[in-house]
C-alpha cells in the first residue's frame, strides 16, 4: 500500500470560499429565511452543510398515486426525477440542502460518480418539473458577473413533498464511485485511474465490505427505527426537528481535493457520520458497545513534525482563558482553521463567523464589532502559544495534513482487519467494539509512528 511520510513543506494552493451567499429567488418566507447565510466554517456539524446531488438516493414511491403525478413530458428522465426527489426527501429536515450546477462542463467524465442520467438537461429538466409541481423549492444559483459569489443553485423538499411521501418515504440508495477527486471549486471532477487509485479502492473495497459484515445499529431514545430503510432521529438541537439517516448507508468513499490525490481523502458516507456527536457514543456493532481512540491535536502535531519540533505531551488547545470546554471548543476549531486558510483575513472572518455561532446560534455580527474582535483575541493567543510553527498557520496545509492522517487511519484500519477487528472511522477518530480498544489504541499509535517523527496523543 501507498506509505504517509512526512516531507519537507510545500504551500499548495489550496483555495477556500467563505463567501455568504445573498442571491435568493423570491420564495415561501419560511425558506427565504434560511438561505440567506450559510455556514462555510470548519466544523463537525456536516448534516448543515449543502449536500452535493448524485443521484445516489432515488424515491421509490409510486409516482402516479402517492404523489399525484400524471404522465411524465417526453423530456423528463423518471430516474432523473425520482433522484431528485429521493435526495430531497433524505436531506430535508435539518436545514439540508441539495446543490446542483447547471454548467454543462460540470457534467463532463463524471459518469463515475452520478450514472449515466446524470447530465445537465436531465438534472434542469427534473428540477424545474418537480419545483413546477411544488414538490420542491429552488434557491436559484447566480455567477461571479452576477455578484452571486458563484453560488451554485440548489434545492429542498416542500411540506408537500413531505406530506404526500410520508414520514418514512422508501428510498433506495445506489452506491456509486469509491474514490473520488474534487477541484478547488469543490466540484467532483473525472480522472483517469492509476495503479494508485485502483490500490486506494480495492483497500476501500475491503473495508466496506468487512463492516457490511456487522450489524451498525443506534442505541438512543431520540432513534426511531423503521421498517423501510429509513431511520428518523429526533434533533437535540434548540429548534427541534428531526432528520434521516439510512442504517443500510455503512459504503463508504473517499474525497480528495483540489485536483490531487494528495490532498484531502478523508473517507465520507457512512451513516454514523451524520450522527450528532453525543449519539455516536451509543452506537452499537452487532450486540457490543463502542469506544472510540482519535489523534488529539492531529494537525498541529504534524506541523511540529515538519518544523522538527517536539510539541511534547500537554494539550495543544489549552490555553489561558479558554480552559472551559466552550472555550476549548472554540481554539481547537480556531486553530484548524488557521492551519486551513491561506490567509489571515479569511481567517477571522471564518472564526468571526464561528464565535457568533457559538454564542448567538446564527451568522454574522451579532454585537457590534465584538464577534471579529473575539476572534482575533483567540488567533493571536493561538500563535503566542505556538509561535515556533509560525508558519504552519495561513499556510493552506491544512488539506495535505488531512492526506497523511487519512492514509494513516487506512493502515490502521488494514491492520484491525488482519485481526478480524472492524472499524467504523469518523473524520480522525475511529470507533470499534469496546473489548478491541486497547488493541486499536495501540496500532494507531503504531501506525502513526511509521510516518511521523512525533509520537501521536491518542484518546
Amino acid at each position: 500500500m501507498y506509505k504517509a511520510t512526512i516531507r519537507p513543506k510545500t504551500r499548495p494552493d489550496v483555495r477556500r470560499s467563505l463567501a455568504i451567499s445573498k442571491n435568493v429567488i423570491d420564495m415561501p418566507a419560511k425558506y427565504r429565511d434560511k438561505s440567506r447565510k450559510i455556514r462555510k466554517y470548519y466544523s463537525d456539524n456536516e448534516e448543515q452543510r449543502d449536500r452535493p446531488l448524485l443521484f445516489e438516493n432515488s424515491y421509490l414511491g409510486d409516482l402516479h398515486f402517492d404523489l399525484r403525478i400524471g404522465q411524465l413530458p417526453t423530456n423528463i428522465s423518471e430516474h432523473a426525477l425520482r433522484c431528485v426527489l429521493g435526495e430531497a426527501l433524505l436531506r430535508n429536515p435539518e436545514n439540508s440542502w441539495i446543490s446542483y450546477s447547471l454548467n454543462s462542463n460540470k457534467y463532463i467524465g463524471v459518469d463515475r460518480y452520478g450514472g449515466p442520467d446524470f447530465r445537465r438537461l436531465k438534472v434542469k429538466g427534473a428540477t424545474e418539473y418537480a419545483a413546477s409541481l411544488g414538490l420542491i423549492c429552488i434557491d436559484a444559483g447566480k455567477s461571479w458577473a452576477q455578484d452571486g459569489y458563484g453560488k451554485q443553485s440548489r434545492f429542498t423538499a416542500t411540506p408537500t413533498l413531505i406530506q404526500m411521501a410520508g414520514l418514512e418515504p422508501a428510498i433506495i440508495k445506489h452506491p456509486r464511485e469509491l474514490i473520488r477527486l474534487k477541484d478547488e471549486k469543490h466540484t467532483l471532477i473525472g480522472y483517469v485511474d492509476t495503479d494508485f487509485t485502483i490500490e486506494l479502492r480495492n483497500d476501500l473495497r475491503e473495508w466496506n465490505d468487512h463492516i457490511s459484515q456487522f450489524h451498525i445499529w443506534v442505541d438512543d431514545p431520540h432513534v426511531k427505527w423503521t421498517n423501510t430503510g429509513v431511520v428518523k432521529i429526533c434533533s437535540q438541537r434548540e429548534n427541534g426537528g428531526h432528520f434521516f439517516i439510512r442504517p443500510d448507508s455503512v459504503a463508504m468513499h473517499r474525497v480528495f481535493n483540489d485536483n490531487s490525490f494528495k490532498l484531502g481523502g478523508r473517507a465520507f458516507g457512512p451513516f454514523w457520520q451524520s450522527l450528532p456527536k453525543s449519539m455516536r457514543k451509543n452506537v452499537r456493532i452487532d450486540n457490543s458497545y463502542t469506544a472510540s481512540g482519535d489523534y488529539s491535536c492531529s494537525h498541529l502535531r504534524l506541523a511540529y513534525a515538519e518544523a522538527g519540533l517536539d510539541p511534547g505531551v500537554e494539550d495543544g488547545y489549552a490555553i489561558p482563558g479558554y480552559e472551559d470546554p466552550t472555550g476549548r471548543s472554540l481554539v481547537k476549531i480556531a486553530t484548524n482553521i488557521a492551519i486551513n486558510c491561506k490567509n489571515n483575513n479569511q481567517a477571522r472572518r471564518a472564526v468571526s463567523d464561528q464565535v457568533a455561532w457559538m454564542e448567538n446560534g446564527s451568522l454574522g455580527p451579532q454585537k457590534g464589532n465584538t464577534n471579529h474582535k473575539d476572534a482575533v483575541k483567540v488567533l493571536e493567543a493561538i500563535l503566542d502559544k505556538h509561535h515556533r510553527i509560525s508558519e504552519a498557520f495561513y499556510s493552506g496545509s491544512g488539506l495535505r495534513f488531512m492526506a497523511i492522517e487519512a492514509r494513516i487511519l487506512a493502515d490502521v484500519a488494514r491492520a484491525a482487519r488482519q485481526r478480524g477487528i472492524v472499524t467504523l472511522p469518523v473524520h480522525d477518530e475511529l470507533i470499534c467494539q469496546s473489548q478491541h480498544i486497547d488493541i486499536v489504541k495501540d496500532l494507531m499509535t503504531e501506525k502513526w509512528s511509521e510516518t511521523v517523527p512525533v509520537r501521536p496523543i491518542v484518546k
